[in-house]
């Protein structure tokens, strides 16, 4: 009996042990890419405040200790928070949204075009504190929008992905279709970013989404 009590102390003990020496998992900071302000002065370049946002938050998903909150999840509460302007910048109209989706992390900014370059800043908060703890910038070349997003989040993480085209004329119709308020201008964005690249899955993705809502709802009508 004594042996038995003995082993089963020895055992505990070693359980014990074995919790006190394993480490901590890293704490998974929850960012969200909000849409970037358009200081260019050139309204046919505002579709590119929604790309840099699409295109980083693209590129965090998979990297260790972070989660990137998309735009997509973002809106979502808008039936809860009252919808705002699409076009809007972000810091303005997204930031409750980012809260509410629980963000350890907010990243907001703006571009603008100086000399024939795009130029974008970037500026990481943390809402909890609140403070800045990060400040980015990143210039390319006039309207190369996917190079200037892709620096941005390889300054946040350097394990950042490669986005899922490299079209431009893609990316525009994507992010057109995505920010488009009714559905035939939407099909219209979608169909053409996916005939400027028939291999950017995002495109299809979205196209099939608003073709599945569209078809469901002529049924119930």
């Amino acid at each position: 009996m004594y042996c038995s009590g003995r082993r089963a102390l020895i055992v505990a003990t070693l359980a014990l042990f074995g919790c006190a020496k394993k480490p901590a998992a890293p704490a998974v900071e929850r960012i969200a890419i909000l849409r970037f302000e358009n200081l260019s002065g050139d309204p046919s370049l505002a579709w590119m405040g929604r790309a840099f946002s699409e295109v980083i938050a693209f590129q965090l998903a998979g990297t260790s200790g972070m989660r990137p909150i998309n735009s997509t999840r973002l809106h979502s509460f808008d039936a809860l928070l009252g919808a705002r302007p699409i076009s809007a910048p972000g810091i303005s109209t997204e930031y409750t949204q980012a809260l509410v989706a629980g963000a350890t992390r907010i990243a907001y900014g703006d571009y603008s075009v100086r000399n024939g370059r795009l130029e974008a800043h970037l500026t990481v908060e943390d809402p909890r504190a609140p403070k800045t703890v990060a400040t980015f910038t990143a210039s390319a070349a006039q309207g190369d929008v996917l190079s200037a997003a892709t620096a941005l989040a390889r300054d946040i993480s350097p394990q950042a992905n490669a986005y899922n085209t490299t079209r431009r004329d893609a990316l525009a119709s994507y992010i057109q279709g995505l920010e488009s308020g009714d559905a035939p201008r939407m099909e219209q964005n979608l169909t053409a970013a996916v005939q400027a690249d028939p291999d950017f899955p995002s495109s299809y993705r979205l196209l099939a989404q608003e073709r599945l809502v569209r078809g469901y709802r002529a049924v119930v009508l």
